[in-house]
C-alpha cells in the first residue's frame, strides 16, 4: 500500500515535465516526448527514492503507514549506497510488473528483492 501512494507523489511530481511537454506543443504521439517523459519519469521516481530513504529512512507513503527502512547490520537508516541500490532494485522489481516486491509475499523474512539487494528491511515502527 505504501508503494502505491508513493507511487502516486511520484506521478504528481513528475506533472511538470508532463506541463513543460503541453506548453510547447509537442506531439504526444511522438517518440521523442515519449522518451522525454519516460527518463523525466525515472529520474523523478529514482531522486525520491534514493533520497527519501537516505536521508529519513522512510518515503511519504511509508511515513503515512507507520513502516520504516533499516540497514540489517546495524538497524539504522540505509547508507546512501543503499538507497541507491534499493530505488535501482525497486525501478527494476516494477518493470517486471512486480515481481521483485511480490517476492517478499513467499520470502520466509518477508524480505523483497531490494531488500535483499541492499541488505536492507522494511519494519513496522
Amino acid at each position: 500500500m505504501a508503494g502505491i501512494l508513493d507511487l502516486v507523489f511520484i506521478a504528481l511530481l513528475a506533472t511538470p515535465f508532463a506541463a513543460l511537454i503541453e506548453f510547447a506543443d509537442a506531439n504526444w504521439a511522438d517518440r521523442r516526448t515519449i522518451g522525454f517523459m519516460t527518463g523525466a519519469s525515472l529520474f523523478v521516481m529514482f531522486a525520491y527514492l534514493t533520497m527519501s530513504t537516505a536521508v529519513a529512512g522512510r518515503t511519504l507513503g511509508m511515513r503515512m503507514l507507520a513502516l520504516r527502512t533499516i540497514d540489517m547490520r546495524t538497524g539504522l537508516i540505509p547508507t546512501g549506497g543503499q538507497s541507491i541500490k534499493r530505488a535501482i532494485a525497486n525501478i527494476f522489481s516494477l518493470a517486471l510488473l512486480g515481481f521483485g516486491l511480490l517476492y517478499g509475499l513467499v520470502d520466509r523474512d518477508g524480505r523483497t528483492i531490494p531488500d535483499r539487494f541492499s541488505k536492507t528491511l522494511v519494519i513496522h515502527d
